[in-house]
């Protein structure tokens, strides 16, 4: 390995922000090694990570034997964990957050130095626990921890906004406010969406074009970044925007 090469350990490499991750760093001219790890290193995904010149690794992060190898030698370290997985949503089994605190622990006993995790801001914070959200007040929680390691020169914590892809996705579109897909019992096409605060705006990201090019420029120059939360935004626009852009594209014809 050359004296320039930092190898950058992604974890879910195969899932939507990981991949997005890893699709950007192995673009770049910076030498960075991209060693994405996976459950599944025979899937589809985690084959064309190493077409393009992953070193793709079979790891759990419930197996700490698996994420201390994995994460040994490296420089940088990117982590998703998510909330829904059913490893971390069984009744008194680990949590997500548990996941977290112990996946950051082992990589700075590891010697990683740089550390970007996707995070969230606590809306129990910023509702003086008014609304708590359990899923993103973790997050948080796990972000604000990671920052106690003295062994990291630099943890970013990588907070996205609403995906864009969100918005076409039918689970998604049809419970959290996507675009309508499917006609209601009368026949329409109707947008539903909870209302939003300050100026309507709806903060959003394209995890596909722009999420991994983000952390990216954080991998790039992460002393710049230290000890802080980066709002990752593509684009903020109304529900009403929304609505025209829809209904232009779906019926311009």
């Amino acid at each position: 390995m050359g004296s320039l090469q930092k190898v950058i350990v992604v974890y879910g490499a195969t899932g939507v922000q990981g991949s997005a991750v890893a699709l950007s760093l192995l673009k770049s001219q910076q030498h960075f090694i991209v060693r994405a790890l996976t459950r599944n290193p025979q899937s589809e995904k985690a084959q064309e990570l190493a077409r393009l010149g992953a070193e793709v690794v079979k790891a759990d992060g419930f197996n700490d034997d698996d994420m201390k190898a994995a994460l040994t030698g490296s420089w940088g370290f990117w982590l998703n964990t998510h909330h829904h997985d059913p490893a971390v949503t069984t009744p008194f089994g680990p949590t997500d957050e548990d996941l977290g605190r112990r996946l950051v622990t082992i990589a700075a006993q590891a010697g990683v130095k740089v550390f970007i995790y996707s995070t969230c801001e606590s809306p129990d914070e910023f509702t003086n626990g008014k609304a708590p959200v359990p899923g993103m007040d973790a997050k948080h929680r796990v972000e604000l921890f990671a920052r106690e390691f003295e062994e990291f020169d630099s943890v970013i914590g990588a907070f996205p906004g609403w995906y864009f892809e969100n918005f076409i996705t039918p689970v998604y579109a049809q419970s959290f406010g996507g675009f309508p897909i499917y006609e209601d019992s009368e026949g329409y096409l109707t947008f539903t969406s909870p209302l939003v605060g300050g100026e309507g705006k709806v903060q959003t990201v394209s995890v596909a074009d722009d999420f991994g090019e983000m952390v990216h420029g954080m991998f790039l120059n992460p002393e710049k970044w230290k000890n802080q939360t980066i709002q990752c935004l593509s684009e903020a626009f109304t529900y009403e925007d929304m609505v025209k852009t829809f209904t232009e594209g779906k019926f311009s014809d």
